[in-house]
């Protein structure tokens, strides 16, 4: 069972990777996936609950990796340095999926399903992050501001850029980039000492 729905989630990514979400039908996600259109409804109940899952999907294998980041990390500018790196490496190596995320959170959102552990997986990135400053006494190092905004500086810049490279209008690759904007997330971040 588990084997189908991971089916239908490939089918799912490959087809909005290549038509668009709105192209993308239950009926071509059932030829891909070589799922009945029964067996879609009965795991996922609609095409927005494939997407809303494909949406979960993506941000959980992203987070294990910004969460490996996070755990290496050994002062408070390796953690800066680590998550914008290890987010600009994920997009390289996932680039449909990082598409996916950028292009279609607001339709998975605006669907409504699942909305409390859409919630929940999209809060965990600022939680872990504080979760560490916390452990490692980082927190007084950081300029003080909301946490949201602190995720604003850190990877803001980093999903622009990744926006960009996804639509083909970047020079090179995200990694080329990488060092300057984890530079700059740094010094937006960093206490200033008076």
């Amino acid at each position: 069972m588990a084997d189908r729905k991971q089916q239908i989630l490939r089918a799912a990514l490959e087809l909005v990777t290549e038509l668009g979400y709105e192209a993308c039908t239950v009926e071509a996600l059932c030829q891909r996936s070589g799922a009945s259109i029964g067996s879609l409804y009965h795991h996922f109940g609609s095409k927005d609950g494939v997407f809303t899952r494909l949406y979960l999907a993506g941000i959980r294998d992203y987070r294990e990796q910004a969460r490996a980041s996070l755990m290496g990390a050994d002062s408070l500018h390796a953690l800066v340095r680590e998550l914008v790196i290890g987010y600009l490496r994920w997009v390289s190596e996932h680039p449909d999926w990082a598409r996916f995320l950028l292009q279609c959170r607001d339709r998975v959102e605006a669907a409504g399903l699942l909305r409390a552990e859409l919630a929940q997986v999209n809060r965990q990135g600022q939680l872990d992050f504080a979760e560490r400053l916390d452990a490692l006494g980082y927190r007084d190092q950081l300029q003080p501001m909301p946490m949201g905004c602190r995720f604003l500086i850190l990877l803001g810049p980093s999903h622009e850029l990744a926006r960009r490279w996804l639509a083909g209008r970047l020079e090179g690759q995200p990694l080329d980039y990488a060092e300057v904007l984890a530079e700059a997330a740094w010094q937006g971040l960093k206490r200033i000492e008076t």
